[in-house]
């Protein structure tokens, strides 16, 4: 039954048809029931016939004002939240006054009453936390499925009601429309997903497409056979080594399916000489045998989705001539399928999505052309798949498989200044029904560029592959993190000695959030420095980057160098040693201007800088009488600040009795610009330490009234005594 484009209702006479839910379908269809809702109650109106039509026209024609109606995507992806129950729909003005012309691209032909929030977080299944493309259902698209409209906030207030759909009609697919919360989402913390999508058209996926079918045992089954040809192609790519069971596999496959295909048809036209059932048995136990070799043979890298089907169709293999519960064998079910009985079926869903995504750089509305410009650089596409299964097993509850996958795309950290540029082959989050979410980060390669070009040397000795299968992962619900550390051998060479080297690598990739993307690479760590000693002379160091996306995080760095001696004259050892060393420390810190609004923050820099020396020196007398001293002497930056300290240890030891006297000293100096405070800090006070030349200046001595000069003072203090 179908329902042609109604005239706006004009006359009051209306009236309802009640009865039994009904397969409508509600406009011309382009593929089979792609306009077709189950129907259980239509609301008719009249309107008058148009003035130019023949005398011998009806004076008013039947309408269909609004109708209640189940629509199908949304009972599968909603159920649970209200999608599987019946909606208030109607023919859209744009539908009624074009139809399915070139002024409706987008081949609207349904508008709900009230908007439908779609969602992936109830029911009974939930998408995790990457990929949720929940949005609000308006209406309906031949094309696409579900559609959203334009936000009402968008539109003025003497917009036309149909406005709504101008995107639409264009044939435009905007993400703002679909999904409201984009604009607040962010990829890895730091792009902002507004940012990095670009309005396109509804065609090759790039607004979202829902399909469904109907399934039942054997259908399901032979879907499952055509989709494993794509999926072991790209298995005997990666895995040469697998291709004889694979080919074995596809070819058995193919077989098979031939083979049944043939005896459905040939029973189901009475041909004289059909197939028998005995030739699908032999084909069938041939590609099981294949199938099972491969599993059994099947590399451990093999993608989770691939090994999924494989294992769907195996447990579907297992039930050829036994059946599981209450469904009837796969073999009872093909016979069944030939004398033409309707079989138990069920009604599989997808969502696809694979949007334009563009480059991106914090600083820049309008978007980089050049790959050295962005800080984002996209080269492959960001795709999203949902699937929905039925299930032909009372037992056996549906189930949803989510993937989100972000492939071949670069990261140049940071802009303006250069330091590393990380090539991903692809980014991959997977959540599938009863296991736990599954995230794959494949590198491509990295290079430390600009300022930190120096160090390209050390990338040469750190694996690519380590963030696929690190020793160290971390999958929670804020993210992947993971971490890589490699210890490199010792190097001794006569009196040359270099030790405790190590490589060691960090990735940390938020879901959600604000929490930016961070890499860090770090030669030796800061609690285990690399040992560097010719003879007496010695010092070691380390080095260590964090950097997100828009800017360096945290750098660490430290050098140490000097000497040491020790004496032994068998009554009484001693030893000496004088180490000098410089330490830096660039990083991030959260700050609360305002102590009243905790909850805003800002991120500034904390830059410190130090310059030390250590110079220590001990004496042991037959192990009863022992005396050291350590002189500690430091200069360093410190937000704002020139800082001085000095410290002076001396420790005695006699027999069981030991003391120790620590005296120290600290004087701060003040820039001589307009000072800013420590990064973070409350304003500074009133009251602050006066700069070097403060203290250097000449000034009036308060008790003698006398003209003191410290410069002059200091001069003659040093000046040849006669």
């Amino acid at each position: 039954m179908g329902i042609a484009p109604s005239f706006p209702a004009v006359s009051q006479l209306s009236g309802r048809e009640v009865g039994t839910v009904q397969a409508i379908a509600y406009a011309p269809s382009h593929k089979p029931d792609d306009t077709t809702l189950s129907t259980g109650q239509l609301v008719w109106g009249a309107a008058n016939t148009p003035a130019s039509a023949p005398a011998d026209e009806p004076l008013f024609l039947p309408t269909v004002r609004w109708a209640r109606a189940v629509v199908p995507a949304l009972s599968r992806f909603g159920t649970g939240s209200g999608g599987d129950q019946p909606q208030s729909v109607f023919h859209p003005e744009p539908y009624v006054r074009d139809a399915f012309t070139d002024a409706n691209k987008g081949q609207l032909f349904i508008e709900l009453v009230e908007s439908f929030d779609l969602t992936f977080s109830g029911g009974g299944q939930s998408a995790g936390a990457l990929a949720q493309p929940n949005f609000s259902v308006a209406g309906l698209s031949r094309l696409t499925g579900p559609v959203a409209a334009v936000p009402a906030t968008s539109l003025g207030p003497a917009a036309d009601p149909a406005d709504k759909w101008v995107n639409l009609l264009q044939g435009r697919f905007n993400p703002l429309d679909y999904f409201g919360k984009i604009k607040d989402a962010k990829l890895f913390g730091m792009f902002p997903l507004s940012a990095i999508l670009k309005e396109a058209g509804l065609d090759r996926l790039k607004a979202p497409n829902f399909l469904t079918a109907t399934v039942n045992a054997v259908t399901g089954f032979l879907n499952d056979l055509r989709g494993l040809r794509d999926s072991l192609a790209a298995v005997q790519e990666q895995f040469p080594q697998t291709a004889d069971r694979v080919i074995r596999v596809v070819d058995t496959a193919t077989r098979f399916v031939e083979v049944l295909l043939a005896y459905i048809t040939s029973n189901l036209e009475h041909l004289p000489d059909p197939t028998r059932i005995e030739d699908v048995d032999t084909a069938f136990r041939a590609f099981a045998d294949a199938l099972r070799e491969l599993r059994v043979a099947l590399p451990a890298g093999v993608e989770a989705g691939v090994r999924q089907l494989l294992t769907r169709i195996a447990e579907a293999t297992a039930t050829y001539e036994n059946g599981a519960g209450e469904v009837i064998a796969l073999r009872d079910a093909i016979k069944a399928a030939a004398l033409g009985a309707k079989l138990p079926d069920v009604v599989n869903s997808r969502i696809q999505w694979q949007p334009d995504i563009k480059a991106w750089r914090p600083d820049k509305k309008e978007t980089p052309q050049h790959e050295n410009d962005a800080v984002f650089w996209p080269v492959g596409k960001l795709t999203l798949v949902a699937d929905l299964r039925g299930s032909l097993r009372p037992d056996v509850p549906q189930a949803a498989d989510i993937t989100c996958t972000l492939d071949d795309f670069k990261l140049r950290m940071v802009p303006d200044f250069g330091a590393i540029a990380l090539h991903f082959e692809r980014i991959r989050f997977t959540m599938r029904a009863g296991k736990k979410p599954d995230v794959e980060v494949k590198l491509r390669d990295l290079a430390f560029i600009g300022h930190l070009e120096f160090v390209q040397t050390l990338r040469n000795l750190i694996p690519l592959d380590g963030f696929s299968d690190p020793p160290a992962l971390t999958v929670d619900s804020s993210g992947i993190h993971a971490n890589y550390s490699m210890q490199l051998p010792n190097a001794a060479v006569g009196v040359f000695s270099l030790e405790n080297l190590s490589l060691n690598a960090m990735l940390s990739v938020p879901f959600i959030g604000n929490t930016p993307l961070q890499a860090g690479f770090s030669f030796c760590r800061r609690e285990a420095p690399f040992r560097l000693t010719v003879s007496m002379l010695g010092g070691g160091g380390y080095f260590g980057i964090v950097l997100n996306p828009k800017e360096i995080a945290v750098l660490d760095a430290a050098v140490e160098f000097g000497a040491a001696v020790s004496m032994n004259f068998g009554v009484a050892s001693g030893s000496l040693s004088v180490m000098a060393g410089i330490y830096f420390r660039l990083e991030l810190v959260s700050v609360t201007n305002d102590p009243g609004r905790l909850d805003q923050k800002e991120i500034r820099p904390n830059v410190k800088l130090v310059g030390y020396l250590r110079a220590r020196g001990e004496v042991d007398v037959l192990g009863i009488v022992s005396a050291s001293i350590e002189l500690y002497l430091e200069l360093g930056y410190e937000g704002g600040y020139a800082v001085g300290r000095a410290r002076l240890t001396i420790s005695i030891e006699i027999g069981f009795f030991s003391k120790s006297v620590t005296i120290r000293c600290e004087k701060k100096f003040a820039g001589s610009g307009e000072r800013t405070d420590v990064a973070g800090a409350a304003p500074a006070p009133e009251l602050t330490p006066p700069s070097f030349a403060d203290l250097m200046a000449p000034y009036t001595d308060p008790a003698t009234g006398a003209r003191v000069d410290p410069v002059l003072d200091y001069c003659t203090a040093f000046a040849e005594v006669d």
